[in-house]
């Protein structure tokens, strides 16, 4: 493990990075959509009947390359696995065992009357022993928009919905026995939908569920939140904490994670609302509200206020995920979108091309997001322009766990064309690299794996087709190593499409992750209000296990050092510590000279260190502390 992420190293990694993602501004304005979102999965309507009659299952085999292993565990002809984000769909037990679920139907036409959950597991962390493909679901009836998770020390619940609010099946041992079979009820005068379902304590034992009301599809949606401590006997079921519908989150617009006694779920924020997360460290008790992204039009009324006009365009977030590590720090990733409200009414402008691009990472132990600029609008921006024309990265890097990779072949962006990216999915995502994941090891190490274009891969129609990366980030170091694995690199993906992400949040060996993606032979979608595939075909959920060479793995002492901000800084820089320790905190200018030295006692909590002495620039700020040592860039301001 390297314990020191020496100067040199942050130096060259700081200035190279931001010199090779340099390119000309090819950001193109695109067109207008419609702020009031037309949800897939309103289920209540006169389906034919279908019987549920399972066929011959399929029989797949385990892949290898490199520092990867991938099964095929399941093949669907219903392609929208969720209109925004995408839910708890995979789990890992202490045993090493996973087991995955996606949205399946072998119907192959737009009512897929035999929807239902698709499920399967590998049983002891055998990664080759996964069953044969499901052939129908496990519910028997037509459900929808499934999410799981453990139950118990060694059993599972899965919930999905039907059209008449949600339901969950629970079986006290994983893979194997009859589930036994539920319904939340439902609030008065609501229809639960879309759900995300998590479970906490030391057993697993205590349920809870986000959902959506179903007959209520503006953007003024109500969000429920179930929470049963007796295996479904019982239920609370009350709108969720803190919630305002002046925010005004839609449907499917939710991520849910839990690890030990703390729970979280985010809420994206973007069009009305701010971007924030709710947090409960007792279990679903009692819940704090902590904001990541302040937007600036919060509540304006965009029909009648002329407040709700932009001055700017607005770099906001859009689709992700969360992630709890050991020490009930929230790990928050998100992709990000650029649009502009221009006019009075509810449609919107956006655009395509390089500089909308970036995946956003923020954890609970810093504030509010801050624009380098001042600028509200940027507070979520990547790419800034730079002399010549040119737009580069900004200062900021470590924020950004994600983008659009460069040309594999020339490390470049010079064969990007806007005309090459597939916009049909603008009325389920609007940005580029999309459907972020996030998962963090026993140590603190990170992972995000996401769906970004492929520069070097196209259709027979001139598309970029959409692979799926992953970047780390050692629990050591403040440094994102960005897409460095592709898990469609490998040939037999070369023509395919990659999207609808998912992944175990808390894998159980270290440096190792479990991720999964759905992949199609074509961009866009068959399924949905606007489809833009003109037939059905097969989709394929690929579960793959990697191994990064970019984490640590070593068991030694506790590192106490989580964070540093707020960055640019003015006056003040916080050390986010995780226990009392004695610190040595030092400064580099861009030479490599040490301008400042602090000898800090650290308390656990946030610790206060002056800059105010320091001139405007920027500055490596390395912190020794426990035998270990950190180094954050940071601007001043």
């Amino acid at each position: 493990m390297k314990k020191v992420l020496l100067l040199s190293a942050a130096l060259f990694l700081g200035l190279s990075s931001f010199a090779q993602m340099r390119t000309t501004n090819k950001e193109v304005l695109v067109g207008k959509a419609d702020m009031r979102k037309v949800m897939q999965g309103k289920e209540i309507s006169a389906y034919a009947p279908y019987n549920f009659q399972a066929t011959t299952p399929m029989t797949s085999t385990l892949n290898r390359w490199g520092n990867m292993e991938e099964f095929q565990t399941m093949t669907t002809s219903y392609d929208l696995q969720s209109n925004n984000y995408v839910s708890n769909r995979i789990v890992q037990w202490g045993d090493g065992s996973i087991a995955a679920t996606a949205m399946f139907s072998l119907s192959y036409d737009a009512n897929a009357a035999d929807r239902g959950t698709g499920y399967n597991i590998t049983v002891g962390g055998d990664f080759g022993n996964w069953g044969p493909e499901p052939s129908a679901s496990i519910e028997g009836e037509r459900t929808g928009w499934p999410s799981i998770a453990q139950y118990g020390a060694n059993g599972e619940i899965v919930v999905s919905h039907t059209g008449n609010g949600v339901i969950y099946l629970i079986r006290e041992n994983k893979g194997e026995g009859e589930w036994v079979r539920g319904d939340v009820p439902n609030p008065e005068g609501a229809s639960l939908s879309w759900p995300r379902v998590v479970t906490s304590g030391p057993n697993h034992d205590i349920i809870h569920i986000v959902a959506a009301d179903q007959d209520d599809v503006t953007l003024e949606t109500t969000i429920f939140y179930a929470r049963s401590g007796d295996g479904g006997t019982t239920w609370d079921v009350n709108v969720i904490p803190e919630f305002d519908a002046v925010e005004s989150y839609s449907a499917d617009d939710y991520a849910l994670a839990a690890n030990g006694d703390v729970v979280a779920c985010l809420f994206p924020g973007c069009l009305l609302g701010d971007g924030y997360i709710l947090k409960s460290e007792d279990n679903g008790l009692t819940w704090e509200k902590k904001i990541f992204w302040e937007n600036p039009y919060r509540g304006f009324d965009w029909e009648t206020d002329p407040q709700s006009i932009y001055t700017d365009t607005l770099y906001g977030p859009e689709n992700g995920s969360i992630a709890i590590d050991n020490q009930g720090v929230v790990h928050v990733t998100i992709s990000t979108a650029e649009y502009l409200h221009d006019e009075l009414g509810t449609s919107y402008t956006y655009f395509i091309g390089l500089a909308i691009d970036g995946i956003v990472y923020w954890n609970d132990t810093q504030g509010v997001i801050e624009a380098p600029d001042g600028n509200p609008h940027h507070a979520l921006r990547l790419w800034w322009p730079s002399e010549g024309g040119y737009i580069s990265h900004g200062d900021n890097e470590g924020m950004f766990c994600g983008w659009y990779p460069p040309d594999e072949n020339t490390g470049t962006y010079d064969n990007w064309s806007n005309d090459c990216v597939f916009t049909d999915y603008k009325t389920h995502f609007i940005g580029g690299s999309v459907h972020p994941v996030i998962a963090v090891d026993d140590n603190g190490n990170l992972a995000v794996a996401y769906s970004s274009c492929n520069i070097g891969r196209l259709t027979g129609d001139g598309y970029y087709l959409r692979n799926v990366y992953v970047s780390y980030k050692s629990c050591d170091e403040d440094v994102w190593v960005i897409a460095e694995d592709n898990l469609m690199e490998d040939f037999m993906h070369s023509l395919s499409e990659g999207v609808n992400v998912i992944g175990v949040p808390n894998p159980l060996n270290k440096g190792e992750f479990v991720f999964g993606y759905m992949e199609d032979d074509f961009p866009g979608f068959a399924c949905g209000t606007t489809p833009s595939q003109a037939q059905f075909t097969d989709n394929k959920l690929q579960v793959v296990r990697l191994v990064s060479e970019y984490t640590s793995v070593s068991e030694e002492t506790i590192n106490p050092l989580t964070s540093v901000y707020p960055n640019p800084a003015t006056e003040v820089i916080y050390v986010n510590s995780a226990m009392n320790t004695d610190a040595v905190v030092t400064f580099h200018n861009i030479a490599g000279q040490v301008v400042k030295t602090v000898n800090k006692s650290l308390t656990t909590g946030e610790n206060g260190i002056s800059v105010n002495d320091l001139s405007t620039g920027v500055y490596f700020c390395t912190i020794n502390a426990n035998g270990y040592s950190k180094t954050t860039k940071v601007i001043v301001k």
